[in-house]
């Protein structure tokens, strides 16, 4: 379950943004939309959407999240040297050479937790990890700084991670003497050490966060192959996309008839690429629809619209989240869907039973309705004068009596920002000129 989120000093964001999926407690209304989390003194909710204009940094946001996740799990792969992959907001001299900063809170196995780094191309320069034990005080897993003079880190173990005295201590020493400046301490422990004491936390990032760049269609085949195609048909069947049946054929790599056709690639290409695919699967699926006299007939997936292919390949890795409770997120959700498919995905999330979320940009503002969604749910992104991107919740405009049924067409004029001021343009061709 993911808390809040924070971060500063990436992409078009220069200064802290603060995102957070807890529910303001005066707003009453869509209590459906919400759960309770035993050691979180306010309701999470099941579903945050992000609006605003092209350009405004509405991706810039999911990248940040995604940006996280990606280095918590890949840092401990790069070596002395290698160049971090994180950009600053450029378009201000004095941020160039500043840390980006990203803290976020969440509750993995029933522990709240307070994970965060800040770091530059070259370096980390700082990373801490709070929890929350029983639900009371916060305490310190680690802290660790940059020496900027010396550029050696100093990492503090908090009582909790060295129970076992003098052991966990050489044991954790041994792996900061480990970690370079390009990896995080996190990942070095947990990665690659097992720490049991910081293993929920990486297990979180890589378990729990689903993004919609990952998602693919092969997701979907593999649970069909592995028995859930009932489970996925019924999601399909209530978007009403005319699919009856769905047929996957699954093909092992051959690794002759390759060989064969690369006969001429040289040996080094062919090992690589029977080293990736040696042991792959490949599938093909085909959609079974009636037709006019009741008769099955099957299309390849490629005859389906874009809409369709985008529900069979979202199909698997939203019933993995309602399921299991996973987090979900989403660039653009609404890419190629029917503002009523995109309605329909998230009534799934407001309506779970688990402690599945959803995370999503958009551009569909049938949603700005306060039937469908609360304001605490709804979240804006503009940029200001200096190109800088600004975050900023429905929650911190002042409710109105009179617009509770207007939220799309005030937005639209622009009252909560987050649009595109659109000029007049004439290409100056007058008279057939």
């Amino acid at each position: 379950m993911l808390v809040s989120f924070r971060f500063k000093n990436f992409l078009s964001f220069k200064n802290e943004q603060y995102f957070s999926l807890e529910a303001k407690r005066a707003d009453a209304s869509l209590e459906g939309n919400l759960f309770s989390v035993e050691g979180n003194k306010s309701s999470l909710l099941h579903v945050s959407t992000v609006y605003g204009a092209n350009a405004s940094g509405k991706s810039n946001f999911i990248n940040a999240l995604t940006r996280m996740a990606s280095f918590v799990l890949e840092s401990a792969k790069n070596s002395r040297g290698d160049e971090i992959d994180t950009i600053p907001f450029l378009l201000s001299p004095s941020c160039k050479t500043q840390p980006s900063e990203f803290e976020i809170v969440f509750f993995q196995n029933s522990v709240k937790y307070v994970y965060g780094f800040s770091l530059t191309r070259e370096s980390v320069h700082d990373e801490w990890l709070y929890y929350y034990p029983n639900h009371k005080n916060r305490r310190v897993l680690f802290e660790r700084i940059l020496n900027e003079e010396t550029k050696e880190k100093v990492v503090r173990f908090g009582p909790d991670l060295i129970l076992n005295g003098e052991q966990d201590k050489q044991f954790y020493n041994s792996i900061v003497a480990r970690t370079n400046n390009e990896q995080l301490f996190l990942s070095k422990s947990a990665a690659q050490d097992n720490s049991i004491v910081l293993a929920p936390v990486y297990d979180w990032f890589k378990n729990t966060l689903i993004f919609g760049d990952e998602v693919s269609a092969e997701k979907t085949y593999q649970s069909i192959v592995e028995g859930r195609k009932e489970e996925i048909l019924s999601f399909l069947r209530a978007a009403d996309l005319g699919i009856v049946d769905l047929d996957v054929q699954t093909k092992k790599f051959d690794k002759d008839s390759f060989l064969k056709q690369a006969a001429d690639m040289p040996v080094e290409f062919q090992n690589k690429i029977l080293n990736d695919l040696s042991d792959k699967n490949f599938y093909k699926l085909t959609a079974i629809h009636l037709d006019s006299e009741g008769n099955s007939v099957g299309f390849p997936l490629r005859l389906e619209s874009s809409g369709t292919q985008k529900m069979i390949e979202y199909a698997s890795f939203i019933l993995e989240a309602l399921s299991k409770g996973k987090v979900l997120i989403f660039d653009e959700l609404h890419a190629d869907l029917h503002p009523l498919l995109l309605e329909y995905l998230v009534g799934l999330f407001n309506n779970a039973y688990s402690t599945a979320q959803l995370i999503f940009t958009t551009h569909e503002t049938n949603l700005l309705d306060p039937k469908k969604l609360r304001r605490d749910q709804i979240w804006f992104v503009d940029k200001n004068h200096l190109q800088e991107s600004d975050l900023y919740s429905f929650s911190e405009f002042k409710a109105r009596t009179d617009d509770r049924q207007n939220w799309e067409k005030r937005y639209l004029k622009g009252f909560y920002g987050g649009i595109p001021y659109v000029k007049d343009f004439n290409l100056g061709i007058h008279n057939g000129q």
